[in-house]
């Protein structure tokens, strides 16, 4: 009697076991997809489902990938996207340092290197978002800071959890650089959670495009965002008869939890009586919210690397059904998580490939 092999289970059972090893940003569905013939054939409609993207060359060829796919088949679709410009953004910083060094000791004509950098970037990320945005379910976007910030498409209809890290999304209608006295229909319609990380952060365009907000969860903030708490408390103390258009447009917003960014003494733009006179804001509005507003202790890690490493454990964690940043009174926001935030995810990869592996052989 031959051995038993993982080819003679049901193409059914095996979409469902892929499927559920398919949650990590594309490696397993890559791996699986090299086992063989008819595993790659079980696993191709997966392998857009969940997908991780950490540098320009990888957005330019994924876009290209998935477009020459969609014309073959208009079923191939995104479903769970993550983006980090990281290190795009640390290339940048280095080449303007560089620039600037050799500006000090050799006056020149500036290369404009990094300047064509962020050019291409600020077409390939938009390109990226339309192609993938009809089907798009979950979205962490993490931007460097030092590039400029992306597009929104003018609808993402599906959408229902968005992360943005970075430079403040450019959002239609809004802050795009066209002057319309019409405001056109909200871009993320379906968002029910919202997680923004940002320095300064005005609740009224968000309102707007994300009217059907539940969770929010701001972090990163600074007393420079000087009319959020006003702005919070019109969203979760609606006195009756309310006219603050933020709180109109939020008027189903469940818990709001804030994160400020961790205040140093050589940071001049923080100082320190504004910052304790901008916390007892945050708890005044507190106090009044009946237990909406959560402000949780500031996070201890604060470059581009970190949030990265800590968006996509929870953009992982989401794909395998653990709330993420959304749970109550989280207490694992420090600086000491991985670099890649997935350490338990390679573990089960790595498991799940030598018992594919065995059984083949």
């Amino acid at each position: 009697m031959p051995a038993a092999s993982i080819h003679d289970l049901a193409v059914e059972v095996l979409e469902q076991i892929f499927a559920y090893a398919c949650t990590d940003g594309g490696r397993t569905g890559y791996s699986l997809s090299l086992v063989s013939k008819h595993c790659y054939t079980v696993v191709r409609p997966l392998l857009l489902h969940n997908v991780a993207l950490h540098s320009l060359k990888e957005i330019e060829s994924f876009t290209t990938y998935l477009e020459r796919e969609q014309r073959l088949s208009p079923h191939s679709r995104v479903y769970h996207l993550f983006v980090s410009t990281t290190k795009d953004g640390e290339q940048v910083a280095r080449i303007r340092r560089a620039q600037r060094a050799q500006q000090q000791t050799r006056p020149s004509r500036p290369s404009q290197s990094w300047d064509d950098l962020d050019k291409r970037l600020s077409v390939a990320l938009p390109h990226l978002l339309r192609a993938v945005a009809p089907s798009l379910l979950t979205l962490s976007l993490v931007h460097s800071w030092e590039l400029t910030p992306v597009l929104l498409p003018r609808c993402l209809p599906c959408l229902g959890e968005f992360t943005a890290c970075g430079p403040t999304p450019r959002l239609p209608g809004w802050n795009d650089g066209r002057s319309s006295l019409a405001l056109p229909a909200p871009c993320l319609p379906v968002v029910r959670r919202l997680h923004i990380v940002s320095e300064t952060v005005s609740l009224v365009p968000w309102a707007h495009h994300a009217p059907r907000v539940r969770q929010l969860s701001l972090s990163r903030l600074t007393e420079k965002s000087t009319t959020l708490p006003w702005e919070l408390q019109a969203v979760l103390d609606r006195p009756a008869g309310s006219s603050i258009c933020v709180g109109r447009a939020w008027s189903g917003v469940e818990h709001v939890r804030i994160q400020l960014r961790a205040s140093h003494v050589d940071r001049g733009a923080i100082s320190v009586p504004s910052r304790e006179t901008y916390l007892k804001w945050l708890k005044k509005t507190q106090t009044r919210c009946d237990g909406k507003l959560e402000v949780m202790p500031s996070c201890l890690g604060d470059d581009d690397t970190f949030w990265e490493g800590r968006l996509k454990k929870d953009w992982l964690d989401s794909l395998g059904g653990k709330p993420g940043c959304w749970a109550r009174k989280e207490q694992e926001d420090s600086g000491a998580e991985a670099k890649d935030g997935s350490g338990s995810q390679v573990l089960s990869q790595m498991n799940l490939r030598g018992l594919v592996s065995r059984q083949v052989h």
